[in-house]
């Protein structure tokens, strides 16, 4: 059986001892090994392009989602130039227009995932100066 009465807010945390747990100092995360070898190298060269501090464990769900993405952006658009190459007697209208479908959706998923990693990067920053760190998933206006 579990205690009576109310609980502390330490008991409800997910990640003890505040919003995130960065690196060591110096330290850039590796790339999870269930990436691919193309999605591996974006990996490393996003992580490369910020301060070896920016992402902290949290954000990585995001990070191999916009890894993912953008390895599946690439892939699409190969297809979709391929088709262009085709002699217009053999130009397969549907596959094109399911490939541009298939284009769009991943966008949206890779400008989804970027804009959650400057959100939460945006909060961090936010934090850094003191007071009570807010979790990813809270509005900037439920500060108390």
């Amino acid at each position: 059986m579990g205690s009576r009465g109310r609980h502390s807010a330490a008991e409800f945390e997910l990640i003890h001892g505040g919003l995130a747990t960065p690196l060591p100092v110096g330290k850039r995360p590796k790339p999870p090994p269930e990436l691919s070898p193309e999605e591996a190298r974006e990996w490393r060269a996003i992580v490369d392009d910020k301060p070896a501090d920016h992402f902290t464990r949290e954000m990585w769900g995001l990070l191999v989602q916009l890894c993912q993405s953008k390895v599946s952006l690439d892939y699409l658009a190969r297809v979709k130039r391929a088709l262009h190459r085709k002699p217009l007697a053999k130009f397969d209208a549907t596959a094109y227009n399911q490939i541009s479908n298939l284009q769009a959706r991943e966008a949206r998923t890779l400008r989804g995932a970027m804009a959650e990693l400057r959100r939460y990067a945006a909060k961090r920053e936010k934090n850094a100066g003191g007071g009570k760190p807010l979790p990813p998933w809270a509005d900037e206006d439920e500060e108390d």
